[in-house]
């Protein structure tokens, strides 16, 4: 069973064509308790008929049919978006009915005629509709939540649920009742009245007892439950909660009884202003999700506006860790660039010689050259006097306080007669010719920066 939305024979959007008597106070129907909302709609002349629109996959349409014994025809005829449906009476009952399932999960019209010419009396009582979750009902819909609608009640029923037995009618259930003093019932909903509906069944003990409800957490109201010794009533009202904000409540229900009296029992539950919004209604510690009777316009609104925080703190938390990803990233980028050499200041482990130190080193190979050029030709004049630099500062000495012979280089062109040679590797190097007056100079390797 699902829940489903109902539309009593006084509300405003149903069109009436033809002559009909709205009646108040009907009293019961049989053992099948009173109309719903005590009212109906009595049709006085032949094609009399009324119309309503509504939006779902299934609808219902409930009455009273004042058959006698010999007619076999039914007061009125059923049409949904103008295809003719059967109507039935049920058995010993004159409730009759007109049942159509499968629709499209659209907008739909739905028909009932009086034939001619009229037989009997036709009393209209309500249309039982079901809409998809996503549909927005109006502020006045009553919603009917069936006893096994476990989308809404399954978290309901508190207790030991092997307790909470169902009730049923050759076979098929009909209620869920009670008769243990721990079990419990609670449900949020949304609306501005309830009415419990039960039943009183000659199959269970019909001595008095009490059971209570509390609203919000508001002192508990007690309500009697007196069972029948013989037969069985059905579509008793238990209890009605009125005057409620149009908000979320709290319902929670005990039973004061035992095995020995009246069970508490549950056939449907009608909601006055509710919703078929999908969000969390009975109460329970993991805040299950259904699909009924949770919050009001204001509620949505709301929920949304909460929704909408959520989301802006979370795209600024992702939007700051971003933020601080990139700044380390780039923080990380620009220390790895700068403890690299920059271009400029890249440190070379071997420097070109200061221009004194080079000019120093090649008049000592030069000298030795001309020492050996004595040697061999003694016959040469020369006046060179050949004084061996004991230390470096000697030999810079030298440089200025000696005579320095003809053949040696005195001018920055023989210097340039040098040839250069760059170190390539740390291997073994050749010893120059000492007949060459080429003077070879060594430059240190060529390193690239990293």
């Amino acid at each position: 069973m699902t829940s489903a939305v109902v539309v009593d024979d006084t509300d405003s959007h149903i069109q009436y064509v033809g002559n009909w008597l709205p009646i108040s106070n009907y009293g019961d129907i049989g053992n099948l308790g009173k109309p719903m909302q005590n009212t109906l709609h009595n049709a006085l002349s032949s094609n009399a008929r009324l119309s309503y629109n509504f939006t779902g996959y299934g609808v219902e349409i409930y009455g009273i049919d004042q058959r006698s014994t010999t007619s076999t025809s039914p007061s009125f005829s059923c049409f949904v978006d103008h295809q003719l449906y059967p109507v039935v009476v049920l058995p010993s009952s004159s409730i009759a009915l007109c049942k159509v399932a499968g629709l499209s999960n659209d907008s739909h019209i739905l028909e009932a005629v009086v034939p001619l010419p009229l037989q009997r009396p036709f009393l209209f009582d309500f249309i039982k509709y079901f809409p998809s979750i996503e549909v927005t009902l109006e502020d006045h819909a009553i919603v009917l939540i069936e006893f096994a609608d476990q989308q809404v009640l399954g978290d309901a029923y508190r207790g030991d649920m092997g307790s909470w037995e169902e009730v049923t009618i050759n076979g098929s259930p009909i209620a869920r009742a009670t008769r243990d003093p721990n079990n419990t019932f609670e449900l949020d909903f949304n609306g501005t009245s309830l009415t419990w509906f039960g039943l009183y069944d000659e199959q269970y003990p019909s001595a008095p007892t009490m059971g209570a409800y509390s609203v919000d957490g508001q002192e508990p109201v007690s309500f009697p439950l007196k069972g029948v010794s013989s037969g069985i009533l059905l579509n008793q009202t238990i209890f009605q909660i009125s005057s409620l904000s149009p908000t979320v409540h709290k319902l929670m229900v005990t039973y004061g009884g035992d095995n020995s009296t009246t069970p508490l029992s549950l056939s449907s539950l009608m909601i006055n202003n509710g919703t078929m919004d999908p969000s969390p209604t009975t109460a329970s510690n993991t805040s299950p999700t259904n699909p009924i009777i949770s919050t009001t316009p204001d509620n949505k609104s709301l929920s949304r506006a909460a929704a909408h925080r959520i989301g802006l703190i979370v795209g600024g938390s992702l939007a700051a860790v971003f933020f601080t990803v990139c700044i380390v990233v780039i923080f990380i980028f620009l220390r790895r660039r700068h403890t690299k050499s920059p271009k400029g200041n890249s440190i070379e482990p071997f420097s070109r010689p200061p221009p004194t130190v080079f000019f120093l080193s090649t008049w000592l190979h030069r000298r030795k050259e001309l020492e050996l050029e004595a040697v061999e030709t003694p016959a040469q004049e020369t006046d060179v006097q050949i004084i061996p630099p004991r230390k470096l500062s000697e030999a810079l000495a030298v440089t200025t306080t000696q005579r320095i012979p003809r053949q040696f280089p005195t001018d920055i062109e023989d210097v340039s007669r040098a040839v250069d040679v760059q170190e390539q590797d740390s291997g073994v190097r050749l010893e120059p010719d000492p007949s060459s007056r080429t003077v070879t100079r060594l430059l240190p390797p060529a390193y690239t920066e990293f």
